[in-house]
């Protein structure tokens, strides 16, 4: 999947759920400093993981709505995605490691 097929949904549920159609099946979290799969119960630091794209969604009447929408890819082959709520009451602890993984090229422009 690319970017541009997650800029065809209106609704960050929907990308999510065509990201999940394309592998990308884990939930990954923000917990005690670490980035955690809900599912796998899996601990990864931020090293171990890669930003394979990122989208935003825009809330249409709350800008607390604003959302980013990660696909992310850990070392082990896990496959997820990972919802970072921006200007909200979301912990700033979740902006704060997402920043430390690192992306992919494509992602950072070159």
């Amino acid at each position: 999947m690319k970017i541009e097929d997650l800029r065809k949904y209106s609704s960050l549920s929907e990308a999510q759920n065509a990201m999940m159609k394309s592998g990308y099946t884990e939930q990954f979290d923000t917990r005690d400093g670490e980035i955690v799969g809900l599912s796998n119960k899996k601990s990864y630091k931020p090293e171990d993981l890669l930003i394979i794209m990122h989208l935003r969604y825009e809330g249409m009447s709350n800008p607390g709505d604003n959302m980013i929408l990660y696909a992310i890819e850990a070392n082990d082959g896990t496959k997820g995605t990972m919802v970072d709520n921006v200007g909200g009451a979301e912990p700033a602890q979740t902006s704060k490691l997402m920043r430390k993984i690192p992306m992919k090229d494509e992602e950072k422009g070159g």
